[in-house]
């Protein structure tokens, strides 16, 4: 694997999985997750930065364990350092794309079958109610959590 030059990356992004949807305020978390989350994250996906670049992830890997205790916080979980193995190319999105691209993952899911409302009222409101990138990504943003526990909880760096 090739290494990344994460500079091309501008913040926040959209992590697009197979099965998951996700906002990164910053390279510290979108590099940083579980053993749970990476299952999800090893798929291909596509990240798509506050330009509406969309660049297809080929794979992840395993770079190393968040400091301290080599990455295990409570209550038993153990955070990875990843590395991204992003395509060459990348294109540009309209937002209506990304919208789209946002169903099917969540149809992927299965979130549906969960749903007090209809699946067609989920995806209503998110054609309707997401107007701009920045709505996207308060939607869906996973951000730094506050205060001392924060070293030992389950949390990416937080």
């Amino acid at each position: 694997m090739a290494a990344v030059d994460y500079s091309q990356l501008e913040f926040p992004i959209l992590w697009i999985g197979q099965k998951m949807v996700c906002a990164f305020v910053d390279l510290e978390h979108l590099r940083t997750c579980n053993r749970v989350v990476l299952t999800d994250r090893s798929a291909r996906g596509v990240i798509v930065d506050k330009t509406l670049v969309c660049r297809d992830v080929k794979s992840t890997r395993v770079a190393g364990y968040i400091p301290p205790f080599w990455g295990f916080r409570l209550p038993g979980t153990r955070m990875l350092w990843l590395d991204y193995d992003l395509a060459s190319d990348c294109r540009r999105i309209s937002l209506d794309e990304l919208k789209i691209m946002i169903i099917g993952a969540n149809r992927a899911s299965g979130m549906y079958r969960d749903m007090a409302a209809s699946p067609r009222s989920y995806e209503a409101s998110i054609q309707r109610r997401l107007q701009s990138f920045d709505e996207i990504i308060a939607q869906f943003r996973i951000g730094p959590k506050r205060g001392w526990l924060r070293w030992f909880w389950a949390g990416a760096l937080d």
